[in-house]
């Protein structure tokens, strides 16, 4: 089948964005990460100081 083609695809492989976009992602995602996990630590402070929370 295709098995002797597999190996020169991926050796003539280029990337589509440079190395700073790809960091740019990862960093921009984790730090979404991070405040996502922070509002959600405040809405549910926010609800145990009144009672609600479980």
């Amino acid at each position: 089948m295709l098995h002797g083609l597999a190996p020169t695809v991926l050796a003539s492989t280029s990337w589509m964005a440079s190395l700073q976009l790809l960091r740019l992602v990862v960093y921009g995602s984790l730090a979404a990460l991070a405040l996502a996990v922070v509002v959600l630590l405040l809405i549910w402070w926010h609800e145990w100081r009144s009672g609600k929370a479980w």
